[in-house]
């Protein structure tokens, strides 16, 4: 018997989880077959000198592919170790910066960017809008500026990026503030600089040093650092590739300083690494470890929550740094980057959780990186997400308790009953696996929002399990509150094995 703390329940029933668990690994590497041939075939297709992909699943890399060079010249070719430039999918981890601050009271989401950068006021701003820009603002890509980049051009003689604060501010005049904060979303790198410039005021330390301390060692990414590369990595980094007008591919080098702009485009990390920091979005992180204190679930589901929308595929909206696809029912958070030769991805597919990274060192690749995301989605990712069927809740609720009763019949078929009553939260199964003779099921359940309880009526659901040899199956409940959706920290945690003789 497992007693939770809260009102009833509105239930899920969950198809037969280890008849798809005898078939999911077969059709997950044919799938994958099918992937790492397109990306392959598209790699070459667009001239790619190197790159690599990996699908990351339980804290792991499930699956992993390479081609190609990391240095043409030196016939160097792309393996497990290489380093390659991230670019735009910085943001992110600027962003879990930012709410680290934010959850130890030394920022506000609220704070006006003209506070922590004032030089800012130089702007030209006829309608005086900078005077309401938030850190919030920045961090949805809302904060008013121009699209995308600084305003200059051209590439004989200027650096790709501004390499001092001085060299930005003398731009302020020159900046224009187009539209009210909070009115649309503009992708925009200087507001994320102004997000990095904040992180330093209320931090004390440098951009990079506090990333390396705070960010970066605990998700243990070791081999991940901010532009010039450590001496004992440089045999492993990539060089970058651009083409030219007449379809030849120059190496720009290996190094790469993005100068002031680093947070918002400067980690440079191995695809291991980055397989890292999506298992840590997916939480699938050591109890207890130096990964899961990097951020609260409750704080990355925040940044995760979807708000205004960008233009993208799949009704994508943007959240705080990360932008937010959705597949039906089902939510991918995920970032792509370009720079100086580099393009890259990477998602994170709660329901199944699933995710992958990807990355190119030539600037061809971009619509192969697009084809390679949206396919590993699709391939990969969405169809070994939980079904969830919900049963409609009817009347008011008053109780508190759900019941769990397994059993085996003639057959070996091995069946969990699961006791509750309706009334507004929402259930779902978060992870099934066979460990021996035994059975773990981990069901995931929602609190009810404000006038969403409704009236009691006891149902009872049966989980179905193939024939075996199951001796026990244990289940574990997580209950949560509703609100930050997914990626959550448990309210309360109960457990139950219950043995079959």
């Amino acid at each position: 018997m497992l007693h939770s703390a809260h009102s009833a329940l509105v239930l899920i029933w969950i198809a037969s989880f280890a008849s798809a668990q005898a078939t999911a690994p077969a059709a997950l590497d044919e799938a994958w077959l099918q992937v790492e041939r397109e990306f392959r075939l598209r790699s070459e297709a667009c001239g790619a000198v190197g790159a690599s992909l990996a699908l990351v699943e339980g804290g792991a890399v499930r699956k992993s592919a390479q081609f190609g060079l990391a240095d043409r010249d030196a016939k160097r070719p792309v393996d497990a170790d290489t380093i390659f430039h991230w670019a735009s999918c910085t943001k992110t981890l600027t962003g879990i910066a930012a709410m680290q601050l934010r959850d130890r009271g030394q920022v506000s989401l609220g704070d006006l960017l003209v506070v922590s950068s004032p030089e800012l006021r130089a702007a030209h701003d006829p309608q005086g809008w900078l005077s309401f820009a938030t850190l919030q603002h920045a961090m949805q890509h809302a904060a008013g500026f121009r699209a995308a980049t600084f305003p200059w051009g051209g590439e004989d003689w200027h650096p790709h990026e501004p390499k001092d604060w001085s060299q930005l501010v003398a731009m302020m005049p020159y900046t224009k503030v187009e539209f009210a904060p909070g009115s649309k979303f503009a992708y925009s790198n200087l507001g994320i600089v102004l997000v990095g410039r904040a992180i330093e005021r209320a931090s004390g330390d440098d951009y990079e040093v506090y990333m390396e301390k705070n960010v970066l060692r605990p998700l243990g990414m070791r081999s991940s650092y901010f532009d010039a590369t450590p001496w004992h990595l440089r045999r492993h980094r990539s060089h970058g590739y651009a083409n030219n007008a007449d379809g030849s591919v120059r190496d720009l080098g290996a190094e790469f300083d993005t100068g002031i702009t680093v947070s918002n485009g400067g980690l440079n990390a191995p695809v291991g690494d980055m397989a890292r920091y999506v298992s840590f979005l997916l939480g699938a992180c050591e109890r207890g470890g130096d990964a899961e204190g990097v951020l609260a679930r409750s704080s990355l589901g925040e940044m995760c929550e979807p708000t205004l929308p960008t233009g993208g595929p799949a009704d994508e909206r943007i959240g705080l740094c990360f932008f937010v696809q959705q597949h039906g029912a089902q939510r991918v958070v995920t970032h792509t980057g370009g720079q100086q030769g580099y393009v890259s991805f990477f998602y994170a597919h709660p329901a199944s959780g699933t995710g992958a990274v990807g990355v190119w060192n030539t600037s061809s690749a971009g619509k192969a990186m697009q084809a390679i995301r949206a396919m590993c989605v699709e391939k990969l990712s969405l169809p070994l997400a939980r079904e969830v069927v919900t049963i409609a809740p009817t009347g008011e609720v008053s109780w508190k308790q759900f019941s769990l009763r397994v059993g085996r019949d003639e057959s070996a078929t091995v069946s969990l009953a699961v006791k509750c009553p309706t009334g507004g939260h929402k259930v779902e199964q978060a992870r099934a696996t066979r460990s021996g003779d035994s059975f773990e099921i981990d069901l995931r359940i929602e609190t009810p929002g404000k006038d969403e309880v409704v009236a009691q009526a006891f149902v009872e659901h049966t989980i179905i399990l193939a024939p075996g040899s199951a001796a026990s199956v244990r289940v574990r409940v997580a209950l949560r509150e509703r609100g930050a959706h997914y990626l959550v920290e448990p309210a309360f945690e109960h457990a139950a094995t219950l043995s079959l003789h």
